[in-house]
């Protein structure tokens, strides 16, 4: 049913008051409030370490809530002049015999604890270990195990097995205590790709490959634990020692420990996922930095605003020995960049990818650049920012010359720890004066990592790894690193000028649904997020394309280069909150779709975090265990899940957080938009409690909208496609990921969906009709961004009011519904209502 009326512009002529108006079903119960309805979290879970030893090893249990989920590894097998020592060693020289235990108490940045500690010692050495625990009674939530070298280690390292710790502290025997029903969650591999099964799968993951970061571990009513390095998450590792047994130690590729040194590793509580992840990188950065947030982050435009990327993946990718066949850079860069600005598209920034440069200097490749870099720079736009990428370098690079160099096990050169910050210093001087602006670092788990003049020493890889990012911040040189492991990239957070590390695999092997299966999904991406964000690291997906065929595009991974997912990818690069690069080819690029991300001026319009899993993936359920996780699976009328190409259902949500006008709201006052990402998910309602941050249960009144199906929303279409009232109650609308394709091309099922809130109430004194619901721009993936508005209300009129970012000469439309239940579109000019003008307002018919 359709209702046209008069409107009550405000008196603002600028304007274009043409807007639809569609009658929508009313909500059914009105909210009062003007901000979140945040519930009270329930009560976190407590940790609790029965922590004693004899002459057998260590004897004890970790508890959760009061119910024992593992018993501690007996023994600590320790390797030191070249042999292994544990608590059962034979003969009598190897073994670890207990001299001493204490109790003591103390303070630190996680306040008042209590300590025991055991004295290990050897035959003929004297004391050599101290393996203790901290609980802290302000902070139930937490308990630390300390491993300390009361004397220096030698013959410690294991060059045949440098994935396995070279002691084994903390063990936790899972099988016998709660974990054993429990699921776990891993990030491993060249990115920090994610595993989530039952406990009972654990041992087939844990290969040997080399695993660091925490490891997390949930039980059916969601309480979850993460065990974690919590003072070095270089060096510490974790491995399976025995079958249902998990160990946590300092890596085999330490030479040598010095005396005094420790290793740490916590064990964090929560209740779900989500909150034990966000309070174990609360207090990771609070152990490593004394804070519990991190500091700001450089400013970076390849993060806020859109770009052009000729990286691994991109139309406009050179291998590093520029041997495609494509015209000159320097030709066809301009080219390519005047097309994208000619067609809408404002890439603000270039990224270069490793074909660009000299592979002995910092200077272009000249057998590429056929004309004088200067030229090449004017051409594309002097206040072009440039991202240059440089991975590794070779033995004759010319600044080693000034600096000590290493060399990895891969092959490949690094400036040495004691050298590091000289030479990047050096090397980001070079750069800037071609023009640099940002930089982008690679390979860091398979070349950098094993490379022994750094891995070999305790302080070799975190000092190598600061200088890098201080030379940056000294410089102002913001930068990504590519393929890291779950700990560098837990490192990165202490950094400013660190401001995205790459969540995601390559683009360039995302492939058709024929693709090998040992190369996981471009779009997985929602687990590894989860985990940066839990200490403020931005996550970034690779390089997109907005159409599915290039023509010209060379193959990849064994298939054809086609992208069949160019929605989905652009819609994952947005909710990342990292940089949006496009690589189309000249002439390839999908305007439409990619006006999507941004503003006009190119400002990426993002979320308030980023996009991450929702607790239910993480809850175990034996019978519907997945590829990852155990949501349940679209069927094959309704997904692509196939034996040929398994895959796994997921749900991830991220949300924005938009600012109410003070005055209308007591104090800086907020409303929360929802956004839930379905792929290859059959029927699933997701309870409440997958919202963060936490919502009041039961939910009232929110608008509930698909993106993927409803950019066309129109007054013509009186159905549900421009969305519906849903008073939720406890659980969530249905998130099928709905039909399998509209094509045969290969896009996986997917479903973007926004939950919208009601504002009302605030300081109103009119009887006016003051209920609205911002939908803001149908056309953008992120909808209401905080990018493009801010200081919502409702004014006395009963008029939706709020401001917007932009540009003069944006077209912004904005839509929203009444509180009668009436959908507005409307147009605005995004120059004309900023912080320092008046509002814009949408009103009610008469």
């Amino acid at each position: 049913m359709l209702r046209l009326g008069a409107q009550l512009c405000h008196s603002v002529s600028w304007v274009a008051c043409i807007w639809v108006v569609l009658l929508l079903p009313t909500p059914a119960t009105r909210a009062t409030a003007t901000t979140e309805h945040l519930g009270t979290p329930p009560s976190e879970p407590t940790v609790s370490v029965d922590f004693r030893a004899g002459e057998g090893g260590l004897n004890g249990t970790v508890s959760i809530g009061g119910t024992v989920w593992w018993s501690i590894q007996p023994t600590t097998p320790i390797r030191l002049g070249g042999r292994i020592h544990s608590q059962t060693s034979s003969p009598p020289s190897t073994q670890l015999t207990l001299t001493h235990s204490q109790s003591t108490a103390g303070v630190d940045v996680f306040g008042p604890w209590t300590r025991v500690g055991h004295t290990w010692s050897m035959l003929g050495r004297g004391a050599v270990l101290e393996t203790a625990c901290r609980q802290y009674p302000d902070t139930p939530t937490l308990a630390v195990f300390e491993a300390v070298a009361l004397a220096e280690w030698t013959g410690t390292n294991a060059t045949d097995d440098a994935s396995s710790p070279l002691l084994q502290f903390p063990g936790m025997v899972l099988l016998g205590g709660a974990a054993q029903n429990a699921s776990y969650t891993l990030w491993s591999g060249l990115w920090p790709l994610p595993s989530v099964a039952m406990v009972s799968h654990l041992g087939n993951e844990l290969w040997r490959r080399r695993h660091d970061g925490p490891l997390m571990f949930t039980a059916r009513d969601r309480t979850s634990v993460v065990v974690g390095p919590m003072n070095d998450t270089l060096n510490l590792l974790y491995t399976q020692s025995a079958p249902g047994t998990v160990t946590f130690g300092p890596s085999s590729a330490l030479e040598s420990v010095p005396a005094g040194h420790v290793f740490e590793v916590m064990v964090v509580a929560g209740n779900g996922p989500t909150a034990a992840l966000r309070s174990y990188g609360e207090l990771l950065l609070l152990a490593s930095t004394g804070h519990p947030t991190p500091a700001p982050k450089l400013l970076d435009v390849f993060v806020s605003s859109a770009s052009a990327w000729t990286d691994n993946g991109a139309f406009m990718y050179w291998d590093a020995d520029g041997v495609k066949a494509l015209p000159p850079p320097n030709t066809v860069l301009p080219q390519w960049m005047r097309s994208l600005h000619a067609g809408g598209f404002n890439a603000r920034g270039l990224q270069l990818d490793g074909w660009w440069m000299n592979q002995t200097t910092l200077a272009p490749n000249e057998a590429l650049f056929n004309t004088s870099w200067t030229e090449f720079v004017r051409s594309i736009g002097r206040d072009t920012p440039l991202m240059l990428y440089k991975a590794f370098f070779a033995e004759s690079y010319d600044l080693f010359s000034q600096f000590d160099k290493v060399q990895s096990s891969k092959g490949p050169f690094y400036p040495s720890s004691a050298d590091a910050y000289g030479f990047f210093y050096a090397l980001f001087l070079q750069g800037k004066q071609l023009g640099m602006t940002a930089y982008e670092t690679d390979f860091m788990s398979d070349h950098w990592l094993p490379t022994p003049g750094l891995a070999a020493d305790v302080h070799g890889l975190a000092t190598y790894l600061a200088s890098l990012g201080e030379a940056g911040a000294d410089l102002g040189v913001p930068m990504q690193w590519c393929m890291p492991t779950a700990g560098i990239a837990l490192f990165a957070a202490r950094l400013p000028a660190v401001t995205n590390v790459r969540v995601s695999v390559d683009y360039a092997c995302e492939g058709p649904v024929d693709l090998n299966v040992t190369w996981p999904a471009n779009f997985g991406i929602g687990i590894g997020s989860l985990l940066f964000a839990s200490v403020g690291v931005v996550p970034s997906k690779d390089v997109l394309q907005t159409t599915a065929h290039q023509p010209g595009m060379i193959a990849a991974c064994g298939s054809t280069h086609d992208q069949p997912n160019v929605e989905l990818d652009l819609v994952l690069a947005v909710l990342s909150t990292g940089p949006v690069g496009l690589g189309d080819g000249i002439g390839e690029t999908n305007f439409s779709l990619a006006a999507a991300c941004c503003r006009t001026d190119g400002v990426i319009l993002k979320p308030s975090t980023p996009l991450g899993a929702i607790d239910s993936l993480f809850v175990p359920n034996p019978a519907a265990q997945n590829h990852v996780g155990f949501l349940p699976v679209a069927n094959s009328a309704e997904g692509d899940c196939t034996q040929a190409r398994p895959c796994s259902p997921a749900v991830h949500q991220t949300h924005t957080v938009i600012s109410l006008l003070p005055t209308f709201a007591e104090g800086q006052a907020t409303l929360t938009y929802h956004y839930l990402l379905a792929l290859n998910i059959g029927h699933f309602h997701p309870p409440v409690e997958d919202l963060w941050p936490r919502v009041a249960d039961p939910i009232v009144s929110h608008f509930w909208r698909e993106w993927r199906w409803s950019r066309d929303c129109t007054a013509a279409n009186t159905d549900d496609r421009c969305g519906k009232w849903t008073d939720p109650g406890t659980v969530l609308p249905d998130v099928s990921s709905g039909s399998h394709r509209l094509t045969t091309d290969g896009s996986i099922a997917w479903r973007l969906f926004t939950m919208s809130p009601l504002l009302s109430g605030g300081n109103l004194t009119s009887t006016a009709a003051s209920a609205w619901t911002l939908l803001g721009e149908l056309d953008k993936v992120v909808s209401v961004s905080p990018q493009r508005f801010s200081d919502l209300h409702v004014d006395q009129q009963g008029c939706l009011g709020f401001r917007l970012a932009g540009t003069v000469g944006e077209t912004v439309h904005v839509s929203a519904v009444s509180s009668d239940g009436i959908f507005f579109t409307k147009q605005f000019d995004g120059g004309q209502c900023g912080a320092t003008s008046s509002p814009c307002f949408l009103c009610a018919a008469a």
